[in-house]
């Protein structure tokens, strides 16, 4: 009777042990897993950033050939 309450219980230890280290793994998994979107979400803001800082600086390179063009076609004429 005593052996078969210490292989119960030897039991029970193993599957707490192993639901304690598979909700370990699952927490490491969510850590992983959130680390990984930030970077993407990181990433995705850092492009659109770039993206705006372009655009800024082709359409003000736009502007100011043309007023460039404007004051030499002035001073030509």
């Amino acid at each position: 009777m005593q052996e078969a309450l210490e292989k119960e219980r030897q039991k029970t230890q193993q599957l707490l042990e192993e639901k304690e280290r598979l909700a370990a793994e699952r927490e490491w998994l969510a850590e992983e897993k959130m680390a990984k979107a930030i970077e993407e979400a990181e990433a995705r803001h850092n492009a659109s950033n770039r993206a705006l800082w372009e655009l800024f600086v082709v359409s003000h390179l736009f502007i100011f050939t043309q007023r460039m063009h404007v004051m030499f076609v002035y001073i030509s004429n």
